[in-house]
């Protein structure tokens, strides 16, 4: 194993890896993975596959390969084929579904590939996306130069990765520069009970300041419906849900700042959000990766923010209690001060 803190890891993997070399490299959420890719891309000779699982965190960063004059290609559909042939490109980034068995063939000749948010191979892969694992698998028959980044990787996800790469790789190495952590630690923690969801509606209806909040849902309907609620309050709202990624975007870039972001667990993976001041979980979330990759979005510029939560076992039991009772005095606040403004407006 291989363990590496420096701060230009990013410039000596690409700088060093070869052929039947895999390094998964794991830094918390915010540190800035991607950046740090494109400028060592930049500054280096060789040329790279960069492959994301969503096709919004691919076309956003092949804009900002295009600003940092980087010579970027972005396959999106058949006809993009072409230019791989009629032109030199450094960079290449697609998503696993649009990559055919022969461009990984040729591409595995001469680029380092890179795969963003590889823990969701197995955890997406092995359900709705059988895409990721073909991906990986057809990718390691070539055994191209791999990186492989997560912000978190848990540990059976860790050995599921090795299995799949142990076969055609000579060497895997771990960078573990922050895996399951975060960067920015909420500066409170509201704990909530499940049944006591009306206890955190209230408090994003109370905590409206011209900051942004983000409320993570559990279903599609329910991000619908609570996008209909807040507008009719006169709120300014912004939601997504899976495969609206890309018109989250759009809107988000040519819209006024939002209240409130609403999403299902499609917000958690790489999209670059507004600094977020408080993060909001209508429901327990079922593993701690998806957990903490959401959690990520809140401070990512550095910024305090607050978490409120139903989640009770992924706290040390003093804090827990903290947090409990923080999340009942905050209630009872926010009823007292409902009462005394209608009070006062009538």
């Amino acid at each position: 194993m291989l363990i590496c803190s420096k701060a230009s890891v990013i410039e000596e993997i690409l700088e060093n890896i070869q052929v039947e070399q895999a390094i998964i490299l794991m830094a918390p959420p915010g540190w800035g993975k991607t950046y740090k890719l494109l400028q060592a891309i930049k500054k280096s000779q060789r040329k790279c596959l960069f492959v994301f699982p969503l096709r919004a965190l691919c076309d956003e960063v092949y804009i900002n390969a295009s600003r940092a004059k980087i010579n970027v290609c972005n396959i999106r559909r058949a006809k993009d084929f072409e230019y791989l042939s009629e032109m030199d490109f450094q960079l290449v980034v697609s998503t696993p579904e649009c990559l055919k068995a022969d461009v990984i063939e040729a591409l595995a000749q001469d680029h380092v590939f890179i795969l963003d948010e590889s823990h969701l191979i197995k955890l997406w892969g092995e359900t709705f996306r059988p895409k990721l694992v073909d991906f990986l698998e057809l990718m390691q028959t070539y055994a191209p130069p791999t990186l492989l980044l997560s912000a978190t990787m848990a540990k059976d996800n860790l050995a599921y990765m090795e299995a799949k790469l142990r076969y055609h790789y000579k060497d895997i190495y771990h960078i573990d520069l922050g895996n399951l952590s975060l960067k920015n630690i909420p500066s409170k923690v509201y704990v909530y009970p499940s049944q006591k969801k009306n206890w955190l509606i209230a408090d994003i209806i109370a905590s409206i300041d011209g900051e942004v909040s983000l409320i993570f849902c559990q279903y599609r309907k329910e991000v619908k419906k609570l996008d209909a609620y807040f507008r009719s309050l006169g709120l300014r709202v912004l939601s997504c849900v899976g495969g609206e990624a890309q018109k989250f975007i759009q809107e988000l870039n040519t819209s006024e700042k939002p209240d409130i972001i609403i999403s299902t667990s499609v917000l958690g993976h790489g999209v670059n959000l507004p600094s977020v001041k408080r993060v909001y979980f209508l429901y327990r979330v079922k593993g701690v990766e998806f957990y903490l990759q959401m959690l990520g979005r809140g401070g990512r510029n550095g910024s305090s923010f607050f978490l409120h939560t139903m989640n009770w076992n992924y706290f040390p039991l003093i804090e827990l209690f903290r947090g409990m009772l923080r999340a009942y005095l905050k209630s009872i606040r926010n009823r007292v001060n409902y009462f005394l403004y209608y009070s006062n407006a009538y």
